[in-house]
């Protein structure tokens, strides 16, 4: 789940800087758009990789220019995780994400 957070902030921060340069002094919060995002996995073990992606929900991101603080979340909808293997993500949202009990 680390990996997951890592790559969603530093998504965020090359998007921040893109869109807030000429707010300087201002803070800025961009709202994600659901639809045309999704966040990429990445696990291994020995003997395999397994790599895919969860569907985004909500996201939003916040950028003070005058002190740098930075702050977001994003929300992943944990039973759309796609991997390439049908019986092993209905197994993960199941199992190990219980994912019915995270709906909103």
């Amino acid at each position: 789940m680390m990996a997951l957070r890592m790559i969603g902030t530093a998504t965020f921060a090359a998007v921040l800087g893109l869109v807030c340069g000429a707010a300087w002094g201002q803070k800025q919060t961009l709202h994600v758009d659901a639809k045309r995002l999704e966040v990429h996995f990445n696990l291994k073990d020995p003997l395999h990789a397994v790599n895919g992606t969860f569907k985004v929900r909500d996201g939003s991101v916040s950028f003070d220019r005058k002190d740098g603080a930075m702050d977001g979340r994003t929300v992943v909808d944990a039973g759309s995780g796609q991997s390439g293997n049908e019986t092993r993500d209905k197994r993960m949202a199941k199992d190990e994400l219980n994912a019915e009990s995270l709906r909103l």
